[in-house]
């Protein structure tokens, strides 16, 4: 089973927690803090062991805490604070170029079908591939752990500097915890160095998780990533994701070019996200290539459709997947 441990036990004994300079695997581990909300923890643990149990996801560290920059504090959340999940996987390389996956869930979620169908049970598949990827999993102000499962959507990531602050502290917390050399360790712990190759960045909304990709965009998130973080490909998935003007407003402050990013919209046939997708493509003369408009048949569900977002994060995986595309 997954070793659980306490972050401030981490930090004090670092040095000794079976960190090697050479080694290639990272240390099954799953770390909590005091802030870190139990059911959250319970399910994750239940899910995670079950996957890894049967083979049906890859092993790896777990990080679960609050997080500067997403709901540090929330008095809205049962727990004062909303955690966020950062998962790297045992063959996360490094020293190479690592792709930061973002999984943004949808209205009441947060629970175990983000974690066992919709994230943990496609790293076999990324794995397999040889992708190189860390997976990070934040709790929205929507959460099923809220009192605000069906609203304040949109409200996250809202003020210019707060997704770069987030994003700055997973690294913080991914070198401080996970990095096997000692030496980029110190420098992150005590000189707040903290050294991280950045590969792609690719951003996954399914549902209400599209507010979160609009409110990104338009506080410059988006362009954050590619300009100042130099990530080298921005990919942003909309799961059935394209409410209201949800999907304009992001394209609108990250217009990018076909060589730096790549909108994936994913649509139910007649559904208010389709009819919208369909709207938004209109106002183009000829649309553009970096966008992929797929459309799937009415006997596919939105909670369906949320189930393999994640089979789109690369072009591989993505073959094959959907009805028709536009």
């Amino acid at each position: 089973m997954i070793k659980t441990i306490n972050t401030v036990i981490i930090l004090l004994f670092l040095h000794s927690i079976a960190f090697a300079t050479n080694n290639v695997n990272i240390s099954e581990i799953l770390i909590t803090e005091s802030r870190t909300y139990h059911k959250t923890k319970r399910t994750w643990k239940n899910v995670y062991h079950e996957l890894t149990k049967n083979g049906s996801s890859v092993r790896g560290a777990t990080f679960i805490a609050p997080v500067k920059g997403n709901g540090y504090n929330d008095s809205k959340h049962k727990n004062g604070a909303r955690n966020t999940i950062i998962f790297v996987p045992q063959k996360t390389n490094f020293n190479e170029d690592v792709d930061l996956i973002f999984y943004f869930h949808g209205l009441g979620g947060f629970k175990e079908r983000d974690f066992k169908t919709r994230v943990l049970r496609h790293t076999k598949a990324l794995e397999a591939q040889g992708r190189n990827f860390i997976v990070i999993i934040p709790e929205m102000p929507w959460s099923k752990n809220t009192n605000t499962p069906r609203t304040r959507q949109g409200r996250v990531f809202t003020r210019k500097g707060q997704f770069s602050t987030f994003v700055n502290s997973i690294v913080k917390i991914t070198v401080t915890l996970f990095e096997p050399s000692p030496v980029k360790r110190n420098n992150c712990i005590m000189h707040n160095k903290c050294q991280f190759n950045f590969g792609d960045a690719i951003l996954i909304g399914h549902s209400a998780g599209g507010s979160t990709l609009m409110s990104i965009s338009r506080s410059g998130g988006l362009n954050w990533l590619y300009s100042v973080a130099k990530v080298g490909f921005v990919k942003v998935i909309f799961s059935d994701a394209s409410y209201g003007y949800w999907l304009d407003i992001a394209w609108k402050y990250f217009k990018p070019t076909v060589t730096q990013s790549g909108f994936v919209v994913l649509t139910r046939k007649f559904d208010r996200p389709h009819k919208n997708a369909k709207r938004f493509l209109k106002k183009f003369r000829k649309k553009p290539e970096n966008i992929r408009h797929i459309v799937f048949n009415r006997k596919i569900t939105h909670a369906d459709i949320g189930d393999q977002s994640f089979k789109w994060a690369y072009p591989v995986y993505e073959s094959g997947c959907g009805e028709g595309v536009k």
